[in-house]
């Protein structure tokens, strides 16, 4: 697994812990971390997929993160939409699916005590939200 530029310590405990397999990676001037066999929750075309997040750079933690993208792309099972995933991102050479998801200013990033851990509580949050939103 690449780790191309590191995470704070915290978070990378929390992704071994977690038994994610995981790798950093920069392409030009972006950061990226990739987590191969993220699990998706039921209701989608897969039960897993590779989860991408951007860090804006390395002091993420002061300046926070925002959104995620997947590969392949999740569908819902039952073919109702799904809002702002219509962007694709070209991640390591492959076509990832953005999800357009951020925080709210009642819920800001909020740098001592947001994380890594929160962004992906908060994204395992959004895809069960998914079937929340479109009944």
């Amino acid at each position: 697994m690449r780790r191309e530029f590191k995470l704070d310590s915290n978070d990378e405990q929390y992704m071994d812990v977690k038994g994610y397999h995981w790798e950093t990676i920069i392409e030009g001037k972006k950061l990226w971390l990739l987590v191969s066999h993220f699990p998706i929750p039921p209701g989608y075309n897969v039960t897993e997929a590779t989860l991408a997040v951007q860090f804006p750079s390395l002091d993420y933690l002061r300046q926070g993160l925002d959104m995620c993208y997947f590969t392949p792309a999740l569908s819902r099972a039952d073919n109702k939409p799904i809002a702002q995933v219509n962007v694709v991102e070209q991640i390591d050479g492959r076509a990832f699916q953005r999800w357009s998801r951020h925080r709210t200013p009642q819920a800001p990033w909020d740098p001592g005590n947001d994380s890594l851990v929160t962004h992906l509580l908060l994204i395992e949050n959004w895809l069960v939200r998914e079937f929340e939103r479109v009944k």
